[in-house]
């Protein structure tokens, strides 16, 4: 069996010191310095945690906005070309009447030209006319003048 001796005793006080003073001096200090550690560990876990959902929460602000972006660009560009084929219409439209109103300036100056060389031929006919009866007034005598004299008699009778 176990015998208890003085000896045994007393190492086992000194265990129990020592232990009590380890416990004091080291366990403790150790386990305080541990759960520090831990909180801090918890504390970066969430501190990262936060910082992770706000990166998220920052990256779907960045696609919302990129996306309204996209959508801005597209209805710009949309307008750009909605306003080229509307400016595109006006000068077709603009063009084809300043082409039209050259046309009819041009009808108009031709007809103007046409009456006035109508008018032209017959003012000249009308001098050679006027200058043929001179000739033929100034010589009795000619045969063109008799012929003429003859059909004259001739038609009022």
């Amino acid at each position: 069996m176990l015998r208890l001796d003085a000896n045994f005793v007393l190492e086992m006080i000194n265990i129990l010191v020592l232990f009590l003073i380890l416990r004091k001096l080291l366990f403790r200090p150790v386990m305080d310095i541990m759960e520090k550690r831990r909180q801090m560990i918890e504390g970066k876990l969430q501190e990262a945690s936060r910082e992770k959902e706000q990166a998220e929460s920052l990256k779907r602000e960045y696609e919302d906005i990129r996306g309204k972006a996209k959508e801005e660009s597209r209805q710009i560009i949309l307008q750009a070309k909605e306003e080229a084929q509307r400016e595109a219409r006006q000068l077709i439209e603009e063009g084809q009447k300043e082409a039209r109103r050259q046309l009819e300036e041009a009808k108009a100056s031709i007809e103007e030209k046409q009456t006035q060389a109508l008018l032209d031929v017959k003012a000249q006919a009308a001098v050679l006319s006027m200058e043929a009866a001179k000739k033929l007034l100034e010589n009795p005598q000619s045969s063109a003048y008799q012929e003429f004299i003859r059909k004259e008699g001739r038609q009022k009778v």
